[in-house]
């Protein structure tokens, strides 16, 4: 009887460490790029909807100087989660451009 068993529980290991090889792992969460609402300033006109990046980018374009979220330059664009006007909130983000 003692056997036995210790073949069952020797076999029930090798088992359980046997299949917890092939479980899926938990996936890693994707980062995802915000979208905003861009209104060009000064005006408050509604530009764009896009990432900080992608917005930068266009901004640098248009202007051919460079935008970023340094605040030592000029206002040229806010960014807003919702698109409303008159807004509901501050910015969450504003682009200078540094001439």
């Amino acid at each position: 009887m003692k056997r036995l068993s210790i073949r069952l529980i020797l076999l029930a290991s090798v088992l359980i460490f046997a299949g917890s090889g092939f479980t899926k792992k938990a996936a890693a969460a994707k980062h995802v790029d915000r979208l905003y609402y861009w209104y060009e300033q000064p005006g408050d006109w509604f530009y764009d909807q896009s990432t900080i990046t992608d917005e930068e980018n266009t901004q640098w374009t248009m202007y051919g100087v460079l935008v970023d979220q340094n605040p030592g330059g000029m206002l040229v664009a806010k960014g807003y989660n919702l698109y409303s006007i008159p807004h509901q909130g501050p910015a969450s983000v504003s682009l200078y451009a540094h001439f």
